[in-house]
């Protein structure tokens, strides 16, 4: 059996076709056809691609024919883990990973051994804050550390922030002092009102009848004695 063969058989596994096949390892057109013809194979090249992108085929089984199809997930615990960790960590799907880095459909589900330079390469390129050799090893961060510059005058930036902020709540305390006067003559106002409606409520009570012209105040006529 050739390797086309072999590799025929993954496909199908997989559910996989030529044109995307092709379209995944960036291949000419016809080249995994032109494999299957008779006395002709995959060449050295393309097993290479093959083994780049599909992390989960045997080797020995896909060149030689030796051993199983896919490769045990217990040879390669951890790297899959922490790459789907910072995948996680950039808010990402692993599909959306994928096409950003350009790598085959379910690739990341398929890890199951080290990942190859070329994906590296690719993963480095387009996440370069990812350290690669946690990634690898789990040894280190996750992140590589960054060096930020620090100002020499930072001491000199700190000291007129305060200064700053100093005059802000200066000028806040002055604003709430002047505000509780205004309510404390506002008061004072409201209260002198209340004492002007009062006197003149009391003014009115105590304001006497008026009465009319030769009427008493107990509503009898004055009239004038007889014979005067």
């Amino acid at each position: 059996m050739r390797k086309i063969d072999r590799f025929d058989l993954y496909m199908k596994a997989k559910g996989l076709n030529d044109n995307k096949v092709t379209n995944m390892l960036g291949l000419t057109v016809g080249v995994i056809g032109k494999s299957r013809k008779a006395g002709r194979d995959l060449s050295p090249r393309v097993v290479k691609k093959i083994l780049q992108y599909f992390p989960d085929i045997n080797h020995a089984w896909l060149i030689a024919g030796e051993g199983k199809m896919l490769i045990e997930s217990e040879q390669n615990p951890g790297v899959k883990e922490r790459l789907i960790q910072f995948i996680e960590y950039k808010h990402l799907s692993k599909n959306r990973f994928e096409t950003t880095c350009e790598l085959s459909p379910r690739y990341v589900s398929n890890i199951s051994r080290s990942i190859g330079q070329e994906v590296i390469k690719k993963i480095s390129l387009n996440f370069p804050e990812l350290n690669t050799g946690w990634l690898l090893t789990g040894e280190g961060s996750m992140l590589k550390e960054q060096n930020i510059p620090i100002p020499e005058d930072l001491e000199k930036i700190y000291k007129d922030k305060i200064a700053s902020l100093e005059g802000k709540v200066e000028m806040l305390t002055e604003t709430i002092a002047t505000q509780k006067q205004l309510i404390e003559d506002q008061k004072w106002l409201i209260d002198s009102l209340r004492s002007q409606i009062m006197r003149l409520e009391a003014k009115k009570t105590e304001a006497p009848s008026v009465c009319r012209p030769g009427v008493t105040t107990d509503g009898d006529s004055l009239s004038s004695p007889k014979g005067v």
